[in-house]
């Protein structure tokens, strides 16, 4: 799946009011809506964040070059990336492919 398309998938998710929750530290988080270039994120315990677009298609595509059995545990993108909101683009990603 191409980037683009997947955007358009996450896109109708997140107009569904779809809660999400972190793989690894199973922190709940809904996304508010993605706006020009950032998705802006609800978190439940800090304060709000906001993710923009290019870092989350720099992570997508990490995760294309990594064996599918490995793709979705956080340890694995610390030296490829420096995204402090792996967590969050990981569960989106993740929830929008299996979902």
């Amino acid at each position: 799946m191409r980037f683009d398309e997947f955007i358009v998938i996450l896109e109708q998710r997140i107009n569904s009011n779809k809660n999400w929750i972190t793989i690894h530290n199973k922190i709940r988080f809904s996304i508010d809506r993605v706006d020009g270039d950032y998705f802006y994120l609800i978190l439940q315990k800090e304060t709000d964040r906001k993710i923009k677009i290019d870092e989350f298609e720099e992570v997508w595509n990490l995760l294309k070059g990594t064996n599918p059995e490995k793709r979705f545990i956080p340890n694995n993108y610390k030296e490829k990336t420096k995204s402090r909101n792996l967590s969050y683009i990981l569960a989106m990603i993740e929830r929008t492919i299996w979902d």
